[in-house]
């Protein structure tokens, strides 16, 4: 069997640089020049060499797994917008060495494949309407990423990649401010933490530069009244009666934060339509979980950017996942 030192000996490198060469920490890794890790790998392969990964998760107390935990609801079906999270985590851990193991829920099998070592890491998606599972989340005690929401107050070991809604409302009330609107309607969805935040964030913006707002539920909106007419608009989501009010309509000035599968079909003159990066909120999610897994480093919170669809033709080439 080919061990470390028949390949340094061959590299005329050190077991170190060769070590370096295997690591799973890129960082190792930049201490080798290009070409000095290419000879090695080189000749790692002419030898068919293969990594002990038993020995080396023993050695290294850990098991080279992490776990996504999803909502129980998704098991039968789930929304574009987590398909497409889920698409990037599945990628990004692809391109790691590590594996992916999948829950639903965060129940005893989740609980037992921690309790004996097969677990390093956990990345969450959960809703606000399924707070109760965070306090058995933050019971396991393993370094956490949640995507798409802030991490609960109770997790104290977990960080958080989620869309930058302040960015997004700051140049949408900016936008509001420049033609001159004296106040703003926010439609927002009571049950979605995400739009609960939206609208703390908007109501200290409108506050800030002296617009006056009206919050109303989308479950509510029947249309824009007369009260509501020279406003600047943001609706959160698209519902079917959001798109029957706004279809073909130039008079209204909004954003909207919604699906980009919305498209032409529905005669959108407005251009305002922003949403979830989903793919590189998993993707950014799984990097912070190996962070802290390899590198030990703290729980910390990032924040993407929301896409803008402003043609037709982007609504339609990213149509893959919804918000």
């Amino acid at each position: 069997m080919v061990k470390l030192a028949d390949i340094a000996q061959a590299a005329n490198v050190s077991m170190a640089s060769v070590s370096y060469a295997f690591s799973s920490d890129p960082g190792k890794r930049k201490k080798l020049s290009s070409a000095t890790l290419a000879r090695i790998l080189k000749i790692a392969a002419d030898m068919d060499y293969s990594p002990n990964w038993t020995a080396r998760a023993f050695a290294q107390q850990k098991s080279y797994n992490i776990a996504l935990l999803m909502p129980e609801r998704c098991a039968s079906g789930m929304s574009r917008h987590y398909l497409g999270i889920f698409h990037g985590v599945s990628a990004a851990v692809e391109e790691s060495e590590y594996n992916l193991s999948v829950f639903f829920g965060c129940g005893h099998k989740l609980h037992s494949n921690i309790q004996q070592g097969r677990i390093d890491g956990v990345l969450v998606i959960a809703r606000r309407d399924e707070s109760a599972v965070f306090p058995a989340i933050a019971q396991l005690k393993m370094p956490t990423i949640f995507l798409n929401r802030t991490a609960p107050a109770c997790c104290l070991n977990a960080g958080s990649c989620v869309s930058d809604y302040r960015t997004w409302l700051t140049e949408v009330v900016q936008k509001f401010v420049r033609h001159k609107l004296k106040k703003c309607t926010l439609f927002y969805r009571k049950n979605r933490s995400s739009d609960q935040f939206i609208c703390c964030i908007c109501r200290e913006l409108c506050c800030h530069y002296n617009l006056d707002i009206s919050v109303v539920s989308c479950n509510d909106f029947t249309g824009i009244s007369d009260d509501q007419k020279g406003s600047g608009y943001i609706f959160c989501g698209s519902s079917p009666g959001i798109i029957a009010a706004l279809a073909g309509r130039s008079d209204v000035d909004y954003a909207m934060l919604a699906s980009p599968e919305i498209n032409s079909r529905h005669g959108f003159i407005q251009k305002n339509l922003y949403y979830h990066d989903s793919v590189n909120i998993g993707r950014n999610g799984v990097q912070m979980l190996l962070d802290m897994i390899e590198k030990n480093t703290p729980a910390d919170c990032r924040q993407l950017p929301l896409l803008q669809a402003n043609t037709a033709e982007d609504l339609i080439e990213n149509a893959d996942f919804e918000f």
